[in-house]
C-alpha cells in the first residue's frame, strides 16, 4: 500500500497555558517552533487550550459528543466530531502524534480505531513510565503493539517500555528553548521582594507528593535558624499543586520560606537568573524540564538520586546528588554547597557544558519531526 502523505495532526490536549505542567509546557513549545517550519502547512493541532499560534491551525478538543468523558471518550468525541466536520478529513490523515502519561488508559481506543478503519497511523511520545500505567494492560499492548513509532522522555522510560513492548524505543528528551534572562540579579530580587536574602535556593515544579517538595522543606528547616541566618538564605518554592494549601499553611508563615504559586513560564527564567542553588526532590523523574533549565542557567544542582535525575547528574561532577526523602542527608549537602561557593559554581559550570554538550534544541526538532513521519 502507497503511503499517505497527507495532513498531520498533533494531538497535544493540554498544552500551556491553560495547564502548567512539564508535558504541557513542552507541548506548547513544541507547536509554537513547529510553526516556524514548512512542515506546519501539513499539520493541524487539537488543544484544548484554545491558544492562537500563527503558522499553524489550532482546532479545540470537542468533549461534548458524549454525556461522559471517563473510558477514552474524552478522545473518542473529539475525533468523531471531526469525523463528520468540514475542517479536514481523517482519511486524508498520515499521522496523529499522541502524548502519552500514565493515565492515559481507555484513550488507546479512538487510535486503533482509526488505524483499523481508516488505515490512520500513529506515534506515541511516553511522557510517564515508573510502572504507573493505569489499567487496562491488555487495551495498551494493543496501543502499542500498533503504533508506527514510540518514543519516550528518558532513558530509563525508553528502557521500561522497550521491555514492556517489546519494540524499539526513540529516545526524545522533552527540550525546551531555553532563554537566560538578562535582567539584574539583584534588581529583580528587590522587585520581587527578595532582597533580604544573601543566597536562594530554588524548587521549580508540581507542588504533589511525588515530587516530594517537603522533604527539601525538611533539609531547609534542619539546617539551623543560625545558620540560615548567618548565611541570609531563602527558600523559594515556584509551582502550584494539590500540596500548596497544605505546605503554605504549615511552614509558609516564616519570612525565609516562600511559596510564589503559579509562574507564567515566561517569568521563570527570571527565578533562575535570582536563584543560587537549585533542587530537585523528586521520587521519580522522566527527564526534567526545570533540571535542565537549571543547568542551562549555571546552576549548582541538587538532586534524589533516582531515576531520571541520576541519568543527568552525576555527583561530584556536575552536581550533588542524595537518597530520596531523606531530608537529613539533602540538608548537609546544600551546607556544603552554602560553604563551599567555589567548589559549587564550578559544578554550576560543568553542569552547564554538559547541558550543550548533549541538548540541542533545533536538532530535537528535526528529531521529533522525522519521528512523527516515520524517517529513521
Amino acid at each position: 500500500m502507497m503511503e499517505k502523505t497527507g495532513k498531520i495532526i498533533l494531538f497535544t490536549s493540554a498544552m500551556y497555558p491553560c495547564k502548567i505542567g512539564g508535558m504541557e509546557i513542552y507541548n506548547y513549545h513544541l507547536v509554537r517552533e513547529l510553526a516556524k517550519r514548512k512542515e506546519a502547512k501539513h499539520m493541524t493541532v487539537l488543544s484544548s487550550c484554545p491558544v492562537a499560534i500563527d503558522g499553524i491551525t489550532i482546532l479545540p478538543e470537542k468533549e461534548r459528543v458524549f454525556i461522559s468523558r471517563k473510558f477514552g471518550l474524552s478522545t473518542a468525541s473529539t475525533i468523531l466530531y471531526y469525523w463528520f466536520s468540514n475542517k479536514f478529513r481523517w482519511k486524508d490523515v498520515k499521522v496523529v502524534y499522541v502524548p502519552y502519561t500514565s493515565n492515559f488508559s481507555f484513550s488507546a481506543f479512538p487510535y486503533l480505531i482509526l488505524k483499523k478503519l481508516l488505515n490512520v497511523d500513529y506515534v506515541v511520545h511516553m511522557h510517564s513510565g515508573g510502572g504507573r500505567d493505569t489499567n487496562p494492560r491488555w487495551l495498551l499492548n494493543k496501543f502499542f503493539k500498533h503504533a508506527r513509532g514510540i518514543a519516550g522522555v528518558s532513558h530509563p522510560i525508553v528502557n521500561e517500555y522497550k521491555e514492556k513492548t517489546g519494540r524499539e524505543i526513540k529516545y526524545l528528551p522533552p527540550l525546551l528553548p531555553f532563554e537566560a534572562s538578562r535582567k539584574d540579579k539583584q534588581s529583580l530580587r528587590k522587585a520581587k521582594g527578595f532582597d533580604r536574602f544573601k543566597k536562594i535556593i530554588l524548587y521549580v515544579g508540581s507542588i504533589k507528593q511525588i515530587k516530594s517538595p517537603e522533604t527539601l522543606i525538611k533539609a531547609y528547616l534542619e539546617l539551623g535558624e543560625n545558620f540560615v541566618s548567618n548565611q541570609g538564605l531563602g527558600l523559594i518554592l515556584v509551582g502550584q499543586g494539590r500540596l500548596l494549601a497544605q505546605l503554605e499553611n504549615r511552614y509558609g508563615k516564616g519570612k525565609n520560606i516562600v511559596f510564589t504559586g503559579a509562574v507564567p513560564n515566561e517569568e521563570i527564567k527570571d527565578y533562575y537568573r535570582m536563584a543560587d542553588i537549585y533542587a530537585i526532590t523528586s521520587w521519580f523523574e522522566g527527564t526534567p524540564i526545570s533540571l535542565m533549565e537549571a543547568m542551562f542557567n549555571k546552576l549548582p544542582c541538587i538532586g534524589s538520586n533516582v531515576s531520571g535525575i541520576q541519568d543527568i547528574i552525576t555527583s561530584g561532577q556536575n552536581g550533588y546528588l542524595f537518597e530520596k526523602e531523606n531530608h537529613v542527608e539533602l540538608s548537609r549537602v546544600i551546607k556544603e554547597v552554602v560553604i563551599n561557593e567555589d567548589d559549587a559554581i564550578q559544578k554550576g559550570e560543568k553542569a552547564y557544558q554538559d547541558y550543550l554538550r548533549r541538548f540541542n534544541y533545533d536538532d530535537h526538532l528535526t528529531d521529533v519531526i522525522n519521528f512523527i513521519n516515520g524517517i529513521e
